[in-house]
Protein backbone atom coordinates (compact mmCIF):
# COMPACT_ATOMS: atom_id res chain seq x y z
CA UNK A 1 0.00 0.00 0.00
CA UNK A 2 2.92 2.35 0.70
CA UNK A 3 6.32 2.67 -0.93
CA UNK A 4 9.13 5.10 -0.34
CA UNK A 5 12.12 5.79 -2.56
CA UNK A 6 12.65 9.43 -3.42
CA UNK A 7 9.18 10.25 -2.04
CA UNK A 8 6.17 8.59 -0.43
CA UNK A 9 3.85 6.78 -2.83
CA UNK A 10 0.47 5.30 -1.99
CA UNK A 11 -1.71 2.83 -3.81
CA UNK A 12 -5.03 2.29 -2.12
CA UNK A 13 -6.71 -0.98 -2.93
CA UNK A 14 -8.54 -1.83 0.29
CA UNK A 15 -10.08 -5.04 -1.05
CA UNK A 16 -6.70 -6.43 -2.12
CA UNK A 17 -5.12 -5.50 1.21
CA UNK A 18 -7.95 -6.99 3.26
CA UNK A 19 -8.09 -10.10 1.06
CA UNK A 20 -4.34 -10.56 1.54
CA UNK A 21 -4.87 -10.78 5.28
CA UNK A 22 -7.72 -13.27 4.74
CA UNK A 23 -5.54 -15.45 2.50
CA UNK A 24 -2.84 -15.40 5.18
CA UNK A 25 -5.46 -16.34 7.77
CA UNK A 26 -4.70 -13.26 9.85
CA UNK A 27 -6.88 -10.40 11.07
CA UNK A 28 -6.19 -6.94 9.68
CA UNK A 29 -3.95 -5.22 12.23
CA UNK A 30 -4.89 -1.87 13.75
CA UNK A 31 -2.18 0.10 11.92
CA UNK A 32 -3.31 -1.21 8.52
CA UNK A 33 -7.00 -0.69 9.31
CA UNK A 34 -6.26 2.89 10.42
CA UNK A 35 -4.21 3.54 7.26
CA UNK A 36 -7.03 2.26 5.04
CA UNK A 37 -9.63 4.38 6.81
CA UNK A 38 -7.40 7.48 6.72
CA UNK A 39 -6.82 7.09 2.99
CA UNK A 40 -10.53 6.45 2.34
CA UNK A 41 -11.34 9.66 4.23
CA UNK A 42 -8.75 11.59 2.21
CA UNK A 43 -10.11 10.27 -1.09
CA UNK A 44 -13.66 11.16 0.01
CA UNK A 45 -12.62 14.79 0.56
CA UNK A 46 -14.82 16.70 -1.89
CA UNK A 47 -12.27 19.45 -2.55
CA UNK A 48 -9.64 17.07 -3.98
CA UNK A 49 -11.10 15.39 -7.09
CA UNK A 50 -10.69 16.62 -10.62
CA UNK A 51 -13.22 15.20 -13.05
CA UNK A 52 -12.04 14.38 -16.57
CA UNK A 53 -14.31 13.25 -19.38
CA UNK A 54 -12.79 11.12 -22.12
CA UNK A 55 -14.20 11.64 -25.59
CA UNK A 56 -13.97 9.26 -28.49
CA UNK A 57 -10.38 8.81 -29.64
CA UNK A 58 -8.80 10.27 -26.49
CA UNK A 59 -6.31 8.46 -24.27
CA UNK A 60 -5.59 8.86 -20.59
CA UNK A 61 -2.35 7.68 -18.99
CA UNK A 62 -2.40 7.28 -15.22
CA UNK A 63 0.43 6.18 -12.95
CA UNK A 64 -1.19 4.23 -10.11
CA UNK A 65 1.72 5.17 -7.83
CA UNK A 66 1.38 8.89 -8.53
CA UNK A 67 -2.36 9.54 -8.80
CA UNK A 68 -5.32 8.17 -6.87
CA UNK A 69 -8.01 7.60 -9.47
CA UNK A 70 -11.32 5.92 -10.08
CA UNK A 71 -13.99 5.64 -12.71
CA UNK A 72 -17.51 6.87 -12.18
CA UNK A 73 -20.67 5.14 -13.38
CA UNK A 74 -21.87 5.82 -16.89
CA UNK A 75 -24.85 4.92 -19.07
CA UNK A 76 -23.85 3.28 -22.32
CA UNK A 77 -25.64 3.58 -25.64
CA UNK A 78 -28.05 0.74 -26.47
CA UNK A 79 -26.83 0.43 -30.08
CA UNK A 80 -23.87 -1.93 -30.48
CA UNK A 81 -22.08 0.44 -32.87
CA UNK A 82 -22.17 3.27 -30.33
CA UNK A 83 -21.19 1.28 -27.21
CA UNK A 84 -18.14 2.35 -25.26
CA UNK A 85 -14.94 0.42 -25.78
CA UNK A 86 -12.35 0.85 -23.08
CA UNK A 87 -8.96 -0.81 -23.41
CA UNK A 88 -6.69 -1.05 -20.40
CA UNK A 89 -2.97 -1.22 -21.06
CA UNK A 90 -0.45 -1.84 -18.29
CA UNK A 91 3.02 -0.48 -18.96
CA UNK A 92 5.93 -1.45 -16.73
CA UNK A 93 9.64 -0.79 -16.79
CA UNK A 94 10.19 -3.87 -14.58
CA UNK A 95 8.29 -6.59 -12.78
CA UNK A 96 5.98 -9.36 -13.90
CA UNK A 97 2.97 -9.28 -16.19
CA UNK A 98 -0.39 -9.12 -14.48
CA UNK A 99 -2.24 -6.94 -12.02
CA UNK A 100 0.16 -7.55 -9.15
CA UNK A 101 3.21 -6.92 -11.36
Amino acid sequence: MFAHDDRLRVRLSPDLTINGYEVAGEPVDTVTADAIETLRAMFAETSLPVELTLRSGEIQIVNNLEIGHMRTAFEDFPEAARKRRLVRLWLRARGKRGYQG
